[in-house]
């Protein structure tokens, strides 16, 4: 069985060479693979997220806070926006992350990558007038 496996690897390793350079024009020589199998048990649920409305308009709107800087924050949005896609695949979405932390917010608001682009709202509550609040 394991001869198999090697072999197998083998053949995976040239076909992903050869797509990566004939289908996709990209210049690679080797390439090592990588598991991708991800064995999830997880409950994630978002802090809040409800359909709002102004005007004409409606959206879904999610909320999370954050008390410390984390700094996989970004992925971590994002992974609940998508989660949100797919579980209501035709309201846009807007995403906002209220910090509640002792320490200065140090927390990106974006990921900025190679055929990724994505980015969210941070309120830093240190920087909200509390009157703002008290008002009815």
């Amino acid at each position: 069985m394991g001869d198999k496996d090697i072999i197998s690897k083998r053949l995976l390793k040239r076909l992903a060479v050869d797509m990566a350079r004939i289908l996709l024009g990209l210049d690679v020589d080797e390439v090592d693979v990588v598991e991708t199998q991800n064995q999830r048990v997880e409950e994630r649920r978002a802090d809040l997220v409800v359909k709002a409305r102004s005007g004409n308009k409606h959206y879904l709107l999610h909320i999370e806070i954050q008390n410390n800087n984390e700094p996989v924050m970004p992925w971590r949005m994002l992974r609940y926006r998508t989660d949100i896609r797919l579980a209501h695949p035709v309201l846009p979405i807007q995403q906002y992350l209220l910090y509640i932390g002792k320490q200065q917010l140090a927390m990106a608001t974006r990921i900025d990558e190679a055929e990724l682009s994505y980015r969210y709202r941070i309120v830093d509550m240190h920087n909200v007038d509390c009157e703002t609040l008290l008002k009815p």
